[in-house]
């Protein structure tokens, strides 16, 4: 099943463990050579769940008027994913949603136009959730290419089409030498090709392993020395560029080396080499942070501390090193943003809890725009945060509140 290699380097340059040898074999992109796999197990089956529609009601927000619309009903929680992940296919005909609504948090598709829900995962509850919203939305992402939502289901990474619903088993890790078990959001390479996932080592390292969406040959192609790694991410421009960052977060610690000072780290897999990216200048330190489309520019908050403002929403050119700060406020505590497809605005959320802004802002102007109140309590950092994402042709801004008493869905239509 394996046929391990020396791992060639790690974080600290030094030989680590065994990889298995799948990726460095892989042809293009649908290429049916023999290439052993990670457990992969090929089992189909089609969900038959029933489906439901849900009315949508059309709002008026409370302080700016705009129109606004609530997707989801009252009676049970809802949540929108993380806002890097891809929450609609590729033509804004569906959405996945988080839910409660049986029992335990399950992925959802949503249709756009008739507002029909169908479950689409039956995943047992993670033991290991600290919150109810964790294992669900760390688990599920759309492929920008295959129309699949994939998700992690105990050792396995699995695809449901979301068209057919048919649902695949792209890996099966728990026979991988030295895994312990998945840790991390999935993240896809920009042509859909591979993803990338952390997990933990039974050594107590974080590996990362890179997945073909396709044939599911896998390989782990980094492990870093210290159990520590998150908002594992591909820079849109190839497969052999990542970016992560480390936990503990050691900003605030000013004197310390920018080597363990950085937020972000910029992971070259070609020769197995992590480098300091996002390193503030005291008493600046940068969170949630992102990449535009292309993988030129990743895009950042940057915080005063301890005060939290000023605040800044900042981008910075991975080749020139150069920062630029888009938009600065000393009133409102900006919590989570994303960028639109062509990188002319940005929507961010605010950290004040119970009295919070959903603000659009111009990229080149800085001029911002509240469009408007989702009010979200804050008290969980699953269920009542904001997290706004945009819609892969701008069409909508999609956000969570958890306002009313449960967190629910909302959409923003940015297009007349």
């Amino acid at each position: 099943m394996y046929q391990a290699l020396p791992f060639t380097r790690n974080g600290t340059g030094n030989v680590g463990m065994t990889i298995c040898s799948l990726a460095s074999r892989m042809g293009a992109f649908g290429d049916d050579r023999n290439v052993d796999n990670v457990k992969s197990e090929k089992s189909i089956m089609k969900h038959t769940k029933n489906s439901e529609i849900i009315r949508k009601q059309v709002l008026n927000d409370r302080r700016t008027g705009r129109e606004i619309w609530k997707i989801t009903p009252d009676g049970a929680g809802y949540l929108a994913d993380y806002m890097y992940k891809i929450n609609f296919t590729p033509d804004e005909k569906y959405l996945d949603l988080q839910s409660n609504r049986g029992g335990g948090w399950q992925t959802y598709r949503y249709t756009l136009a008739s507002g029909e829900l169908v479950q689409l995962t039956d995943s047992p509850v993670d033991p290991d959730a600290t919150a109810p919203g964790k294992a669900a939305l760390r688990c599920a992402n759309i492929n920008p290419v295959t129309y699949e939502l994939f998700y992690i289901q105990g050792t396995a990474i699995h695809a449901v089409h979301l068209e057919s619903l048919e649902d695949r088993v792209i890996v099966n890790c728990r026979d991988m030498a030295g895994f312990r078990k998945l840790n991390g959001s999935l993240h896809f390479s920009h042509d859909g090709r591979f993803l990338v996932v952390a997990y933990d080592t039974v050594q107590e390292k974080v590996g990362i392993l890179r997945v073909d969406c396709r044939s599911g040959a896998a390989e782990t192609v980094y492990v870093r020395p210290e159990n520590s790694m998150q908002h594992l991410q591909y820079v849109h421009s190839g497969y052999d560029l990542l970016s992560f960052s480390a936990a503990p977060d050691y900003q605030q610690e000013w004197d310390a080396p920018p080597q363990k000072r950085a937020r972000t780290y910029l992971l070259d897999l070609t020769v197995g080499e992590e480098k300091p990216l996002l390193v503030m200048p005291p008493p600046c330190t940068a969170t949630h942070e992102y990449w535009g489309p292309t993988g030129d520019r990743i895009y950042y908050h940057k915080k005063t501390r301890p005060t939290w403002t000023p605040t800044w929403l900042c981008v910075l050119d991975r080749h020139t090193m150069q920062e630029r700060e888009i938009f600065r406020t000393d009133e409102f505590k900006l919590g989570h943003s994303f960028v639109d497809k062509d990188e002319t605005f940005i929507v961010t959320d605010v950290q004040n809890p119970n009295d919070n802004p959903l603000i659009k802002v111009d990229i080149a102007t800085g001029k911002p725009e509240i469009l408007c109140w989702p009010d979200s309590t804050l008290t969980d950092s699953k269920l009542g945060h904001v997290h706004p994402s945009i819609s892969p042709q701008g069409s909508y801004v999609l956000y969570t509140t958890d306002k009313s008493g449960e967190s629910q869905v909302y959409l923003v239509p940015l297009k007349a």
